[in-house]
């Protein structure tokens, strides 16, 4: 697979299900260390077995997060 997003960092909100989960998991594969962003515990599924793929719960909606974040 093409790796173009090596050396990247990628923060996906709403990867806890659906197409934020393929979308983390899709630059993932290509490269990229990504934050996987949810306020859904699918989050850790979306990042299990995933070493580059980093879960957060968190809102996007509320600062105190965003700035967790």
């Amino acid at each position: 697979m093409n790796r173009r997003f090596e050396d990247k960092i990628v923060v996906v909100t709403g990867a806890g299900s659906g197409i934020g989960r393929a979308t983390a998991r899709l630059f993932a594969d290509e490269g990229a260390r990504v934050i996987a962003f949810d306020l859904d515990e699918g989050v850790e599924k979306t990042a299990a077995g995933r070493g580059n793929i980093t879960a957060m719960r968190g809102d996007a909606g509320v600062d105190g997060d965003v700035h967790a974040l």
